[in-house]
């Protein structure tokens, strides 16, 4: 009797409280660093780590600090950049989906409507992504923005995509996926359908998810990509109408990240020092979009506040994991942007839907 009231309680308990004011500040200091960011040329020793997304993120991230940027030169020829160049790559086309999305999905929905039409023609065989290759858009969406302010509705998928891809990118087509969706975007249902039936079947015994860079399952579970695998099954079983609160798959996956739940490193990673901000983006969306703020026993969101603002720069007011004796893929421009979206609490919670057809 007594184990159960203190089982109650520890469900009752508030979130801790965390320093609005000392985020705002860490925030704002790390948006003032990514705009600098925008202004220099990519290092070239991560152009290629990056695999092209690097100012579609700090755009994104960017979105979330809260200023306005309009004014900054360097900021405004990046979002002119990535509204209008050629979509090459998954990453880039997703991540290009979020920045739209959440700075105006009406302003920008010819654009993210090219961002569906590229994640529906390169998704894989089996329901993932890879890379992806560019496409040759169809006639309403090669030409422009309609003069009379409409979009162009995706059509069907046109074709098949390669035959296996990678959790990494499926994670992020997921997530494009849901902001050219949530701009009124018409995406093929089986595109959710098959992308989904991939995360249910790739899911480990154990709940979590791996890499699976070439279709496998059983790939060794995770951290990031099993906080990845289990946001993107939320989102397409959301986009499906399906139950997602009472999905087996789903409380196991939750259960796998509060059992192995840490943000000073990505946990069971081969090279666990590996992917940490990349880990700390994906802890974010997996409290979000599960409706909880307790991840096993830990109050994920203020465990990483506490953590990401003794770990940011004092001097220039970034985050890079190689400060604390961790290797860093992307620089100091994806690990703050990841840290911001951390702090922002950027994902948005699922709207509410009736489930069934």
């Amino acid at each position: 009797m007594i184990a159960s009231l203190l089982a109650l309680g520890l469900l009752l308990q508030d979130s801790p409280k965390v320093n609005q004011r000392a985020i705002d500040y860490a925030v704002e200091r790390g948006g003032a660093f990514l705009v600098a960011e925008l202004a220099r040329p990519v290092d070239g020793k991560f152009a290629e780590k990056i695999k092209y997304g690097r100012d579609e993120l700090m755009i994104y991230a960017l979105a979330h600090v809260g200023v306005d940027y309009s004014h900054h030169r360097a900021y405004v020829a990046a979002l002119e950049e990535i509204s209008t160049q050629q979509l090459r790559n998954t990453y880039q086309a997703s991540l290009t989906a979020l920045a739209l999305e959440a700075i105006d999905k009406v302003k920008y929905n010819w654009r993210l409507a090219q961002c569906a039409q590229f994640l529906v023609d390169n998704q894989c065989e089996n329901g993932q992504w890879s890379y992806g290759q560019p496409i040759t858009m169809p006639d309403t969406l090669a030409k422009g923005p309609p003069k009379d302010g409409g979009t162009g509705t995706v059509a069907a998928k046109r074709g098949k995509g390669p035959k296996r891809g990678d959790n990494s990118n499926a994670q992020y087509a997921a997530l494009g996926l849901r902001a050219c969706a949530s701009a009124g975007i018409q995406i093929p249902e089986d595109v959710f359908s098959n992308a989904a039936k991939w995360w249910e079947k790739n899911q480990g015994k154990d709940g979590g998810w791996g890499y699976s860079d070439q279709g496998q399952v059983g790939d060794p579970s995770h951290g990031s990509m099993t906080a990845g695998g289990v946001s993107s099954l939320i989102i397409l079983r959301n986009l499906l109408r399906q139950d997602t609160t009472g999905f087996a798959g789903i409380k196991k996956a939750l259960a796998w990240i509060g059992d192995n739940f840490t943000v000073t490193e990505n946990p069971n990673y081969e090279r666990t020092y590996q992917w940490h901000y990349y880990w700390l983006y994906a802890i974010e969306r997996a409290g979000i979009l599960g409706g909880t703020e307790k991840l096993g026993d830990h109050w994920w969101y203020s465990e990483g506040v506490d953590h990401l603002l003794k770990a940011q720069d004092q001097k220039y007011g970034s985050w890079l994991s190689e400060r604390q004796g961790m290797e860093s893929v992307g620089g100091a421009a994806a690990d703050t942007a990841f840290a911001i979206l951390f702090l922002r609490r950027a994902t948005k919670p699922l709207p509410k839907v009736a489930t069934g057809k």
